[in-house]
């Protein structure tokens, strides 16, 4: 049993430690996704390498340091990790009791749920959370989802309704981790950006070292690149999640993220002309998702520019 004296008082504040067994730090699943995915700030990031290093050298901790093992690997050969020597060596110790890499395992054990373009879809998971998935997204689920953990990946977008449980719910997308307990949320997730926009309840926001942002009903907040979210910002929820309704809204959207949209809501290839500065034009609107020319109207309208259809394929000109 390890003696967590032996640990500073800073050491023990960051992780509280088990006093069960071998060097067990409590809730140490979350911590170890939390260091895999680059999300621990780098003092919290320091002091766990530090503890991994102290259980190998007393021996104990033997299926916490496996767990770890190539990920410290991999940040050690980085040159991110402070304790190069001891990595590879812990690495080299275990090796062999490895049979794959923990992010491969974590990978394959994942069933996937993916939209196409023009497409939306339910998942009811085996705890009562249903989530919807809008167009052209991915939502992947642990198999045993519920059993120990709740833990979902995303690529796109979806809205969450999660039922209450005091095993906490957790979304990773990319840089970013959402957790909940019971609440309801919508969450984009496209190129390096993530909004998260909360309905009912609250939730807790994270992204790269930043800490933490506690949203409650009607507020959003947005990382951008991997780094720390916003401040929350006041919202009216129910109307920036319109998709769950067949509704398009756009709020200060550039004309670029807007055609993107059209082309995952309509499935088609949408081309502007050069001369259309297409990053600077920024619109405010919402419309029913009905006939694609009557959004393109509505957006050519305002611009003063036209359209023209050839089957799936749409080109903005200037008039």
């Amino acid at each position: 049993m390890s003696d967590n004296s032996t640990h500073s008082a800073d050491f023990r504040k960051l992780f509280p430690l088990s006093d069960d067994y071998e060097c067990k730090i409590a809730d140490a699943d979350s911590v170890i996704d939390d260091y895999r995915d680059g999300l621990l700030a780098d003092e919290t990031r320091d002091a766990f390498e530090e503890h991994l290093m102290y259980c190998q050298s007393c021996g104990e901790g033997l299926e916490l340091r496996q767990n770890v093992a190539t990920i410290l690997y991999r940040q050690a050969t980085k040159g991110k990790s402070k304790y190069l020597y001891w990595a590879v060596a812990a690495v080299l110790f275990l090796a062999f009791s490895l049979p794959f890499l923990l992010r491969d395992s974590f990978e394959n054990n994942l069933n996937q749920y993916e939209t196409a373009r023009a497409e939306t879809g339910r998942i009811e998971l085996a705890d009562g959370s249903i989530i919807d998935v809008n167009y052209d997204s991915k939502v992947g689920y642990i198999a045993d989802f519920g059993v120990d953990e709740r833990l979902v990946t995303l690529e796109g977008e979806a809205y969450f309704q999660i039922a209450a449980s005091p095993i906490p719910f957790v979304i990773k997308t990319g840089n970013s981790r959402i957790q909940v307990t019971g609440t309801q949320f919508n969450v984009w997730s496209r190129t390096g950006e993530t909004r998260v926009t909360v309905a009912e309840g609250s939730v807790s926001f994270t992204a790269g070292e930043g800490s933490a942002v506690s949203l409650q009903a009607n507020e959003m907040s947005i990382s951008i690149g991997g780094k720390a979210p916003n401040s929350p910002q006041a919202v009216n929820a129910q109307y920036l999640i319109g998709w769950l309704d067949n509704k398009l809204v756009f709020q200060n959207a550039s004309l670029a993220d807007i055609l993107t949209e059209l082309e995952r809501a309509y499935d088609v290839a949408v081309t502007a002309d050069a001369s259309i500065n297409t990053q600077e034009t920024r619109l405010s609107f919402d419309t029913i998702k009905g006939p694609i020319e009557n959004v393109l109207e509505t957006v050519c309208f305002q611009l003063g520019l036209r359209f023209e259809i050839d089957g799936r394929q749409v080109k903005i000109e200037a008039l």
